[in-house]
């Protein structure tokens, strides 16, 4: 089964990664859990799920800041560059 991105061909956007494994399961058979847990074994993102600086600085990810109940919550959402660098990561690391 063929995955299709949601980032238009020059690459504009940004997403929730729930987005993106919605997308992808089809090719990658991964959901939300195991493709964090993926990103982090594989150093992309940190232990409280933050892509590390390099990612960012390269403009695969931005971090969208909420507070609620008081608590800082920081969620990962991929760009349209992000998209297509994960998916081609994700592929070569599963040998699919």
């Amino acid at each position: 089964m063929k995955s299709v991105l949601i980032c238009d061909k020059k690459g504009y956007g940004r997403f929730s990664i729930n987005d993106f494994t919605k997308t992808t399961y089809g090719t990658l058979g991964l959901g939300q859990k195991k493709l964090f847990q993926e990103m982090r074994f594989n150093g992309i993102l940190s232990s409280q799920n933050r892509p590390y600086q390099c990612y960012l600085d390269r403009g695969y990810f931005e971090v969208i800041t909420r507070v609620i109940n008081g608590r800082v919550i920081y969620q990962p959402m991929l760009t349209g560059k992000g998209e297509i660098f994960l998916f081609k990561k994700m592929k070569k690391i599963l040998g699919v």
